[in-house]
């Protein structure tokens, strides 16, 4: 396999050509996927690569796109990796598996090329990349093809520990060698495997949530998450429901930063652009899924969800059903 690094990058080709450089860049990289710009059509991105052993190591950084690996493409060129994201810079959206999610910076997604998937950013989007054969890691953890598509899979701290070794290997100044990227490969695959590892065996809630009080925070924001279409969903409900007094649930906001109603909103939106990012499946409206968030008018869930991911619903829905 070929070592060193390659770098790609849009800068220098000419407006009109760079959707489908910049999807012959992807090609090159990684392996055939489809790319849908952003509601004007423009693409910009840079795309790092190292070969590490049997490990594809890459660094991305884009504007906003969505990403297509079709299961036709698949067949044809018979790529079956797992592929593992690292956001670095604002968020990642997947689909895979009939199961779909956001993953923040210092979070994984995982995902088989084999499979289709759809991946999307937003503008000023960075990640880590690692590429790995299937049967490599399917020998060493067995296990691995439950965890494809799914929240929450991995040891916090080993997948930050990762992502700054990744980046550090990504550097035009590391001294590469056959040697070198052969003895760096087993390690990081062995990290990789024991970020999951650790995460299922103690439970990624037991790992990270090391006290009560986190627990129930937990348990708070998930019953707000199932409760989103109610109207009525406020702390003193929700404290009810959760046999607490209000002062506590106050309590357990603000020791994580937030505010009950920061967090309502916040979670109102992210279930939003979920439903219109996969709208194409139950062809509900903008209306029916602000409604359903717990909206109370079009014109204020409009407003909160520009502000939020930069677009309006009607832009996210436009480039989903562009593609």
């Amino acid at each position: 396999m070929k070592l060193g690094l390659r770098a790609f990058s849009t800068e220098e080709v000419p407006a009109a050509a760079r959707l489908a450089a910049w999807r012959d860049f992807m090609n090159q990289v990684y392996y055939c996927v489809d790319v849908k710009p952003r509601i004007d059509g423009e693409v910009q991105g840079e795309l790092h690569e190292a070969v590490l052993g049997p490990i594809g190591l890459s660094s991305f950084k884009s504007s906003q796109q969505r990403v297509f690996r079709y299961a036709e493409a698949a067949k044809e060129d018979g790529a079956e990796n797992f592929v593992f994201i690292f956001p670095l810079k604002r968020q990642l959206y997947f689909d895979q598996r009939g199961r779909s999610g956001f993953i923040d910076p210092g979070g994984v997604a995982l995902l088989n090329s084999s499979e289709y998937y759809e991946a999307a950013c937003s503008d000023d989007f960075e990640n880590l990349t690692l590429k790995i054969p299937c049967a490599i890691l399917r020998g060493r953890l067995p296990s691995i093809d439950t965890l494809c598509a799914r929240e929450n899979i991995a040891n916090a701290t080993l997948s930050a520990t990762i992502g700054q070794m990744a980046t550090r290997l990504m550097r035009p100044d590391m001294p590469w060698s056959p040697e070198a990227a052969d003895r760096l490969s087993e390690p990081l695959l062995d990290m990789l495997c024991l970020m999951l590892e650790t995460a299922q065996q103690a439970g990624q809630q037991e790992f990270e949530d090391r006290s009560l009080a986190h627990v129930m925070f937990k348990r708070l924001s998930a019953y707000m998450k199932e409760h989103l279409g109610d109207g009525e969903l406020s702390p003193a409900k929700v404290a009810q429901a959760h046999r607490i007094s209000l002062r506590y649930l106050f309590k357990l906001f603000k020791m994580h930063g937030t505010t009950f109603g920061h967090e309502l909103m916040e979670l109102r939106l992210q279930e939003a652009r979920r439903q219109i990012l996969t709208a194409y499946r139950t062809g509900n409206s903008l209306q029916q899924i602000a409604f359903l968030c717990g909206f109370a008018s079009q014109s204020h869930f409009s407003t909160r969800y520009r502000e939020r991911f930069g677009e309006s619903p009607r832009e996210s829905r436009w480039s989903q059903t562009s593609s």
